[in-house]
């Protein structure tokens, strides 16, 4: 399979890496430097961009700003939060790039501390905090911050900064389609149609980006005629909205109709090809995957972890390692999906191997490789792997625990499942989410012990779902423990009022008694 036009790209990009670090760089002019340093940063070319900055004498505000931004803007985000840090006086910018950072890094409780500590803020930030809360599930706290965001005017005061006073006119507004769009999207990707609609009704102004979100939001419950008309009424699309509709097809089982929207599209960029790619895989059609993989124009790391995936996924672990090993360049997530196939074909012995072959590990690596020895029984090492993994400097987050509650939930380990659950809350100050709550309550079902599942349920800061409801169902089946199974049933019902699924889960229930 052809690796020019992918060696073609990386030609390209050494190229302009070059012309990069051939910039005039004259280290005694503060304004000339922090515009090397801004277009080093844009390019990612971070090393060059330290080093110029590094050279530089004197530096202002904005030198220390336009590197941190640097940062925040390529994913470093440690790097981003020891500069600020570090930083001899700051200024909203800054402020607002660090923040971003940090939100950007999933750390809740660290970002909701930044917040509270800001100076000023701008809507830049408001949008940031109602982002990162939307986006972790969140979604009170989410609109609690939308809500009580103030309305500002533009600014007046300059005090000379000409930078930092354009940067607080841009932004300190009220509420703009950025920050709508933020609360608008997280209600779409949770499933919560009423709240998205009401929301998207009440926007001043609605974008390709609103419609958008709409799609999915139908999507994700199913109403793929609703989504569909969505689409159809849209005075604007682009490539995301197409990718949209396209996915909203896939998910509702409409291959026919995702491949007739895939090719319809005016427009397809990386993640419109690797999505068709990764429809047919996940309907093990890996001969349609394959080749469109092999028509793609440019053949990315995405797009061969996407074929790595399809193997992996449908059992065919020796082409998943034939893939593996075809892949001109790898990242952390191919790494892991290639550990994960070794897992899930109860290869412990490899999934180490490639684990301790890594060149970058994540949290999402130590995760999976947790995970697996959790899912295998093999308790102790999984916890041994858990403290490396601590005192590696890894800091777990709340997918990290879903990943690990869910593998001790599979075997019924809820003494394990236990330890991860009060560790995640008492250790890193980690708010547990529905689905933590309910893989909890499922490990405690599958251990017999449904008084104490059902309270948990009950109990949850959350409106128990209906998968919830759905699992204490199941663990009371297998207890036979039927009043229970018969309460927990009817209050699925409630939830999905035209829904089967609970009362064939209680009439098998009642014929199994």
């Amino acid at each position: 399979m052809g690796f020019a036009s992918g060696a073609s790209v990386r030609s390209i990009q050494s190229s302009r890496s070059r012309s990069i670090k051939q910039l005039p760089v004259d280290s005694s002019n503060t304004y000339s430097s922090n515009l090397v340093i801004q277009q080093l940063g844009r390019s990612g070319n971070l090393e060059n961009a330290r080093g110029v900055f590094d050279n530089l004498q004197p530096r202002n505000v904005f030198s220390w700003g336009i590197l941190l931004s640097a940062y925040t803007q390529n994913g470093y985000h440690s790097a981003a939060k020891a500069m600020f840090e570090k930083m001899p006086e700051w200024n909203v910018v800054c402020w607002t790039s660090a923040f971003q950072s940090i939100s950007q890094s999933g750390h809740l409780a660290d970002a909701k501390f930044m917040f509270d500590s800001m100076p000023e803020r701008t809507v830049v930030t408001w949008t940031a905090m109602v982002t990162v809360y939307a986006q972790t599930g969140h979604l009170s706290k989410a609109k609690a911050v939308f809500d009580s965001m103030p309305q500002h005017n533009v600014v007046s005061r300059t005090n000379g900064h000409c930078d930092e006073a354009k940067f607080l006119f841009d932004t300190m507004r009220e509420k703009n389609s950025v920050t709508w769009n933020a609360l608008l999207s997280g209600f779409a990707e949770n499933g919560r149609l009423d709240s998205t609609r009401d929301l998207y009704h009440r926007m001043p102004q609605q974008n390709v980006v609103s419609w958008t979100a709409m799609i999915g939001a139908y999507s994700q419950c199913g109403h793929l005629d609703h989504a569909r008309a969505v689409f159809e009424m849209m005075p604007d699309r682009n490539v995301v909205s197409w990718t949209a509709m396209m996915t909203a097809l896939a998910i509702s089982g409409d291959i026919d109709g995702a491949k007739a929207t895939f090719d319809t599209m005016p427009e397809k960029n990386e993640v419109s090809w690797c999505l068709m790619e990764a429809v047919f895989a996940q309907k093990e059609q890996l001969a349609d995957a394959r080749n469109v993989l092999a028509k793609m124009p440019v053949w990315s790391v995405i797009s061969w972890t996407t074929m790595l995936a399809a193997y992996s996924h449908g059992g065919h672990l020796s082409k998943a390692v034939e893939v593996f090993a075809e892949m001109p360049d790898r990242n952390a997530v191919s790494w892991t999906v290639m550990l994960m196939a070794y897992t899930h074909n109860g290869h412990l012995y490899d999934a180490q191997r490639i684990f301790d072959e890594m060149p970058d590990r994540g949290v999402a690596s130590w995760s999976a490789m947790v995970a697996a020895y959790a899912q295998n029984g093999r308790a102790a090492a999984a916890r041994n792997l858990y403290c490396a993994m601590n005192q590696d400097g890894i800091k777990p987050d709340e997918l990290f625990f879903k990943t690990i509650l869910a593998a001790c939930s599979h075997i019924g380990s809820v003494d394990e499942a236990w330890h991860y659950f009060v560790s995640m809350i008492a250790d890193y100050s980690l708010e547990p989410s529905m689905d933590h709550f309910s893989a909890m309550a499922d490990a405690l079902g599958r251990a017999g012990r449904i008084k104490d599942a059902e309270e948990l349920v009950k109990s949850m800061p959350y409106l128990p779902s209906a998968s919830s409801w759905g699992a204490l169902v199941g663990s009371c089946r297998t207890s036979s423990d039927v009043d229970r199974g018969a309460q927990a049933a009817k209050a699925m019902a409630e939830i999905l009022p035209r829904d089967s699924a609970p009362y064939v889960a209680l009439s098998g229930m009642c014929a199994e008694v």
